[in-house]
């Protein structure tokens, strides 16, 4: 991908240049026209930080059912503290009644920990696989690699 729209308007305007295909630009041009933001820079906008990754595992409508019931729960447990029954509390509520959460934690931490891992690997894949051309600078092929 080339830069988007509004970074390439922020460009200086420059003179427009046909070289000979033997000759290609010279490295005068060349070095003028990245000063003035005009090199084919790709963006990978692909990558998503560890954050993301977290909140689009932890965020799903799975997690979201365990997480309404454990707050419901919560809730109940609180009403009835503060009506005075303390001893259903007591003996139903307890830490026993919150396991089912222990299935969605161990989702979260597994999917967080492949993407993370795979993330990883992709990133080490684009080393080997980065594209490299070839252009023609004063006279003379060269092989340039991409600019990220």
């Amino acid at each position: 991908m080339v830069k988007n729209v509004k970074e390439s308007q922020k460009r200086t305007p420059i003179e427009r240049v046909e070289p000979d295909v033997s000759t290609g630009l010279t490295s005068a041009q060349v070095e003028e026209r990245v000063k003035n933001g005009y090199a084919n820079i790709v963006t990978d906008n692909t990558d998503k930080s560890f954050l993301q990754i977290l909140a689009s595992n932890m965020f799903t409508f799975f997690n979201a059912i365990l997480i309404t019931i454990a707050l419901l729960f919560i809730g109940f447990i609180i009403y009835l503290k503060a009506t005075g029954n303390d001893a259903i509390v007591n003996q139903y509520f307890g830490f026993s009644k919150f396991i089912f959460l222990i299935p969605a934690i161990m989702n979260v931490t597994m999917e967080t920990f492949q993407e993370v891992h795979s993330m990883k690997v992709i990133r080490k894949l684009r080393i080997v696989t980065e594209t490299k051309g070839k252009v023609v600078r004063d006279g003379q092929i060269v092989h340039v690699e991409q600019e990220t």
